[in-house]
């Protein structure tokens, strides 16, 4: 993913590893806490399906990625800043726009199966609010 917001030009919003601030910093933890609620939802890969992992638990372990125009709605409810969500795969019946990165992002699931990921979709949040 640093490919793709190095391409944008900003850093991310969230990652599992930006948490390590938070203990240090009571503000960095309560604002890593907030950002992990709302954006669990989603059930992506930086969320955990396992209880003892160093990531946030996803709330539907079995599900592998975003699958519903419910849980973007959810995330953009839960975090009225965010104006928009980039996720590797596509949902179906929300519009998005795409992006082809340069070269592919590899990442170990939940069972230690290797993917693949190249192309990323961008959901806009005012389509939801």
């Amino acid at each position: 993913m640093d490919l793709f917001w190095f391409k944008l030009g900003r850093p991310s919003y969230y990652s599992c590893f930006q948490g390590t601030g938070a203990v240090f910093y009571k503000v960095t933890a309560l604002e890593f806490q907030r950002r992990s609620e709302g954006l669990a939802a989603l059930n992506t890969h930086d969320f955990s399906s396992r209880t003892d992992d160093i990531c946030i638990t996803k709330p539907l372990p079995s599900q592998t990625s975003t699958t519903s125009k419910d849980q973007l709605k959810r995330a953009c409810e839960a975090l009225p800043e965010v104006d928009a969500i980039v996720l590797p795969n596509l949902v179906i019946g929300v519009r998005s726009l795409s992006w082809q990165a340069p070269a592919e992002r590899e990442y170990r699931d939940d069972s230690n199966t290797l993917s693949y990921i190249k192309t990323y979709y961008k959901y806009s949040c005012e389509d939801f609010r």
